[in-house]
């Protein structure tokens, strides 16, 4: 799924496994974008550090195209929550090739 897709999806969808970590949103990043790993390990330690466990784990679930647990977490997630998560991935890769290119 692209970048600019990505924020319309979260809008749609959200699940519930254990709380991941930058390591998985790097990985689920890794595995689902065009992505370098070095972009993607810096977009997982941007979303550890900005975001909420929930939000990590909608985060994961998005990139990975779970459907069920994107559905399940979008439920028991606040608008603001899902709003925070979409706006990451909007803004985490650009901050991210720009730290990157320093």
């Amino acid at each position: 799924m692209g970048v600019v897709a990505l924020p319309l999806a979260i809008v749609a969808g959200c699940g519930d496994q254990g709380a991941p970590n930058a390591s998985a949103v790097a990985k689920a990043c890794l595995s689902t974008t065009n992505m370098t790993d070095e972009l993607c390990s810096c977009i997982g330690d941007e979303a550890e550090e900005k975001l909420s466990a929930d939000g990590m784990r909608f985060l994961t679930a998005l990139l990975e195209g779970d459907e069920d647990e994107t559905a399940e977490l979008r439920e028991q997630l606040g608008l603001e929550e899902v709003a925070k998560a979409g706006m990451f991935m909007t803004t985490a890769p650009a901050t991210c090739a720009a730290r990157l290119a320093r």
